[in-house]
């Protein structure tokens, strides 16, 4: 049986980062499989300049447009920026080829970018980009939103592979763990304030790069003044060996551009329950069976949240059960075949209307 050839166009870490992540860890799992060619073509630039950023895109959608010759089918992980700028040239280069052309978009609050686009880009969007053959978007929520807007349109989440706990699974919930970028909306300090008003006996550990809105030094003063520690960064191929240390990931995070993010989908993945706001689109991933979900902003229902789970052993336990089995809904495994099967038929529905 022939291969399919797939070109992915995007961005390869370093340096690391959840939309960087998610397109190297489609890749590798697409270049596993028996029956697909992959072309990959990375859009990162070796300097964080803007010229150097731009000048790397430019580089890259030429490489890119060269590619298309030599596929069946193209598809592209944009950030916001990429996407105004390099999916109309691949659309049009696409329509021109005869080749079907994807769009998979990451993170949850693409409708308000959509919306910050100047007149001019939307415009071209509407025109070229929007009737892409298929458009993959991580949400429910966006899928509906867009459903009307776009050609087609299907869900396609964020998701992480299946992980073996190394470590037995606690039978109390002692352990809180925030595994984030350390910056006001991500909810940090509320922890840190929090924390002294915990039974004795839970513990909460607080991992992350500082340096976006709040300094190290005001993260230090913080840990030097509560309960809560901070551990510093970690790397994120790290991230699944840290969480299996806890028993409770904790994200009070009060961004409504939450999509799904990727630290939930990891503690799932170890068997964590989840104490999240309900913000953003976390709540189409946190429920009554994994998790508890508390207003953005609540201290007092964040702190509640923490000592429910702690003191009710038999609530942590079903909320562990419930935390396995979501991870089996976010598994990469499943949704790389997905991925492919997407390309599958739109290359064979592309064959038969060139035939006809």
């Amino acid at each position: 049986m022939k291969k399919i050839k797939i070109l992915l166009v995007g961005y390869l870490p370093p340096p690391t980062g959840g939309v960087r992540v998610l397109f190297r860890q489609l890749a590798l799992e697409l270049k596993q499989t028996d029956d697909a060619e992959i072309a990959i073509i990375s859009l990162t630039g070796k300097a964080r300049s803007a010229p150097w950023k731009l000048a790397s895109l430019c580089w890259g959608m030429l490489r890119a447009l060269i590619q298309c010759f030599r596929v069946d089918v193209v598809t592209l992980h944009p950030t916001n920026q990429a996407l105004a700028i390099a999916g109309p040239l691949l659309f049009l280069a696409c329509r021109l080829l005869g080749k079907p052309f994807v769009v998979r978009k990451f993170g949850g609050s693409f409708h308000e970018t959509v919306r910050s686009y100047p007149a001019i880009i939307r415009t071209i969007l509407k025109a070229t980009v929007f009737k892409a053959d298929l458009w993959l978007l991580e949400t429910h929520f966006l899928v509906d939103h867009f459903k009307n807007y776009f050609r087609h349109v299907a869900y396609y989440p964020n998701n992480r592979p299946e992980l073996k706990r190394s470590t037995p699974a606690s039978a109390r919930a002692k352990r809180f763990v925030f595994i984030s970028h350390i910056r006001v909306g991500k909810g940090a300090i509320e922890l840190f304030e929090i924390s002294d008003h915990l039974p004795p006996g839970c513990r909460i550990d607080i991992y992350g790069q500082p340096g976006f809105d709040i300094p190290e030094s005001q993260i230090m003063k913080l840990a030097s003044l509560h309960s809560a520690h901070y551990k510093g960064p970690v790397p994120f191929e790290k991230v699944p060996e840290i969480l299996q240390r806890y028993d409770v990931l904790v994200l009070p995070t009060r961004l409504q551009t939450e999509g799904y993010p990727g630290i939930i989908l990891e503690a799932y993945s170890c068997g964590m329950p989840v104490i999240a706001s309900n913000c953003g689109a976390i709540g189409e991933i946190v429920d009554l069976q994994s998790g508890l979900l508390v207003e953005p902003g609540n201290r007092q229902q964040l702190q509640q949240a923490i000592i429910k789970i702690h003191n009710d052993d038999s609530l942590f336990h079903q909320l562990q059960e419930g935390a396995i089995k979501k991870a089996a809904q976010f598994s990469s495994h499943f949704w790389t075949g997905e991925f492919l099967r997407f390309c599958k038929e739109l290359h064979e529905k592309n064959n038969v209307g060139q035939s006809g």
